[in-house]
């Protein structure tokens, strides 16, 4: 009987916010923000590295999403996708007393895109020419999701903070079940992608869904705004925002230790692919062409050709094995210099976009000539700058370039190994 008048109770009280104008429904949202800063010293919020905590972020997603209809169960009993085998992919976990209790995967755009792109578009940002970042995989457990966001707010903090200042991101997108957008727009301060409601999106089973957007850019004059003058269990900004900025100091909130200009943090070993990835989730079953080619393109060392029997087949499935595979490439957001050698010129700036130990790709304002030499300097860390010698090999109309290292001293090898050591062994 009480279930029941709760439940009803519940409904009404939902009825009733429906009908409330949006601006009005928002703020009665804000009202009831309850922001904890004195966290259990048990619990703490990082990138998911180990198996342990893999596993328990892909288990949590598949209970919750199997729980709300969002997939059928899997043998494995995790939820995987393509994406979180990208090194463009990062998995946050929520750890409480050893165990995952919240997570989410932050996956930034590439060639291969995003996913809620299967119905929506996010040209207008990419136009832009702005790094985007989508938002996937929310899950948190069942039994820490009455806690007034105990284990919600601190991985908000943690996705702001790490996509804006470590992971380079301008925006964020999400899909989202229309019942639950509201909150986000309310307390996150998204707003609509675009005005489609999909009713089957099939990256959820076919739930309906909706798509959001935030510019982090511009999030803390929107946080300042609608939080800045509130008590601090209500001030958002306080909450999400770096110390640098005003913000409070998150122990628990444990971002990575940066000491050089990567913006991603790989964390894929042939060891652990093998074992998580493809012989319990068995994530490379029914890849399609272009992401067996993807995947191929960053894990065709011979560390993990040698370890799995399952990359080696993709290779020969596209016939990489007739041609040696290009380097990995690790992503970066280094500034440098780009002249002739031996000139006395001061050289053009430019942005190295990503990084192998035989090439770069990088961003330059001014038009170059193909096949010419050049010297390169980069900063690859504060205090830290390597120079190469390029050759340009192609350049196109929006400032992008590629070149060819042919020469660098040990220095840049080291920093290769060091954002990436997983990468470095030669490849077959």
């Amino acid at each position: 009987m009480k279930v029941r008048l709760k439940r009803n109770l519940i409904k009404g009280l939902s009825l009733a916010l429906a009908i409330l104008p949006k601006r009005l429904r928002h703020r009665l949202i804000r009202s009831q923000l309850q922001l904890a800063y004195d966290l259990p010293e048990d619990m703490h919020f990082k990138i998911a590295e180990t198996t342990h905590e893999l596993e328990g972020a892909f288990a949590l997603l598949h209970d919750a999403y199997v729980e709300m209809g969002y997939m059928e169960p899997h043998p494995s009993g995790m939820r995987v996708t393509f994406y979180h085998l990208l090194p463009s992919t990062t998995t946050i976990v929520g750890m409480y007393r050893g165990e995952v209790v919240s997570t989410l995967s932050i996956v930034r755009d590439t060639s291969h895109g995003l996913p809620l792109e299967s119905e929506f578009s996010v040209a207008h940002l990419r136009a832009e020419g702005a790094t985007i970042a989508e938002i996937s995989s929310l899950a948190v457990r069942k039994d820490f999701r009455k806690t007034g966001g105990m284990v919600l707010f601190p991985l908000f903090r943690f996705l702001w903070i790490y996509c804006r200042h470590y992971f380079g991101v301008d925006y964020i997108v999400m899909a989202s079940h229309p019942k639950r957008s509201e909150m986000f727009d309310a307390l996150i301060l998204f707003s609509p992608l675009d005005d489609k409601k999909v009713t089957h999106y099939g990256f959820a089973n076919g739930a309906p869904a909706v798509s959001k957007v935030l510019d982090l850019r511009k999030a803390p004059m929107l946080y300042a705004s609608k939080y800045g003058d509130n008590r601090d269990e209500k001030n958002l900004y306080r909450y999400m925002v770096p110390p640098e900025m005003g913000g409070v100091v998150f122990e628990a909130v444990r971002l990575p230790d940066r000491r050089d200009f990567r913006i991603s943090d790989p964390i894929m070993t042939p060891e652990l692919m093998k074992h998580l990835f493809v012989e319990r989730a068995r994530a490379l079953d029914g890849l399609t062409e272009e992401q067996k080619r993807t995947l191929i393109s960053h894990y065709s060392t011979k560390a993990y050709l040698d370890e799995i029997p399952q990359v080696q087949q993709l290779t020969k499935d596209i016939q990489l094995n007739l041609r040696r595979p290009a380097d990995p490439r690790i992503e970066v957001r280094c500034h440098g210099l780009i002249a002739i050698p031996f000139s006395n010129d001061q050289g053009y700036p430019l942005t190295v976009t990503d990084v192998s130990n035989s090439g770069l790709a990088a961003k330059c304002g001014f038009t170059l000539e193909i096949n010419k030499v050049y010297r390169v300097k980069v900063a690859v860390a504060p205090l830290e700058v390597i120079e190469l010698t390029v050759r340009l090999r192609w350049q196109n109309l929006r400032g992008g370039l590629g070149l060819e290292i042919i020469r660098h001293s040990s220095a840049w090898s080291d920093f290769i190994r060091r954002i990436h050591p997983n990468q470095m062994d030669e490849a077959a």
